[in-house]
């Protein structure tokens, strides 16, 4: 009598079930997210990777399902059972890089910046010498806006390196709050050098007069001023002009509020009564 016993044989009168895999799901996963592999036996090891989001560095993950299961360097452990993960993502953080270009005093309001924040520039000086702007090394596509409080862009989700660039012998006149039609002659000027400035025109206001941001100093009488040795930031005044609103009673209305009122201010019509 002999007891043979056959490992692995399965008997075809007798099926016997294949083990169950369990599938893991990623929730708020960047490009490129997965987990490897994504359906695995109970006790097999599981990889997983966030991917990336613009603007974003991953953080952690978070196990939505099982409770008790424990992630250690992107990997765990298949239970029994599916796995739901979420990747958690913080806002990235990326440099900003001046090349003073001869000048001395140019920054920035940080050095470091999430995508999507405002950063604000500080103009330099340098001796003899007007500022002009600022050259974008890179990215390609980033956009300055020059504002009398500052220049200013929104930071992407890349770093940033810039170039503050100058004129030798001369110095330029920048205009702010100006309406269509607005110069300066010349906008780059030598010390002792007349300016003149033309405000434009402004739909609904009416010019009332330049203020000189910077420097201290310089006076603007008609339209005029005498440039200096530095750079010259002026910013012109306006006042909205009111205008009257005619009631027509025959068209059953009594008044109108605010009379008169200023251009893109609204007007509420007051309903009157017919008479007959």
């Amino acid at each position: 009598m002999y007891d043979i016993s056959l490992v692995g044989f399965k008997n075809p009168s007798n099926p016997q079930p294949d083990a169950p895999v369990f599938s893991t799901t990623i929730h708020e996963g960047g490009d490129g997210s997965a987990a490897s592999p994504s359906q695995a036996l109970e006790g097999e090891p599981v990889t997983l990777n966030a991917g990336t989001r613009t603007g974003f560095t991953f953080s952690e993950w978070r196990v939505d399902a099982p409770e008790s299961l424990s992630i250690t360097y992107n990997s765990f452990t298949m239970p029994g059972g599916n796995v739901n993960v979420t990747a958690l993502w913080k806002a990235g953080q990326y440099g900003i890089t001046i090349t003073q270009g001869g000048g001395t005093g140019s920054a920035v309001s940080k050095d470091l910046a999430n995508g999507g924040d405002e950063i604000t520039l500080t103009r330099g000086t340098y001796e003899g010498h007007g500022f002009i702007g600022w050259t974008v090394v890179s990215p390609d596509g980033l956009l300055i806006t020059n504002g009398s409080s500052g220049d200013s862009f929104v930071m992407p989700a890349t770093n940033v390196e810039l170039t503050a660039v100058w004129v030798e012998g001369k110095y330029k006149v920048w205009l702010y709050e100006c309406g269509e039609g607005s110069e300066v002659n010349p906008e780059l000027a030598e010390a002792n050098q007349p300016v003149t400035l033309k405000a434009g025109t402004r739909v609904g206001h009416k010019f009332t007069g330049w203020t000189v941001t910077s420097p201290e100093g310089v006076t603007v009488i008609d339209n005029s001023f005498t440039m200096p040795h530095i750079d010259v930031s002026v910013t012109a005044t306006w006042a909205s002009i009111p205008y009257a609103i005619t009631v027509n009673s025959e068209q059953n209305v009594s008044s109108a509020s605010p009379n008169p009122a200023n251009f893109g201010q609204t007007v509420t019509l007051n309903q009157g009564t017919l008479i007959g």
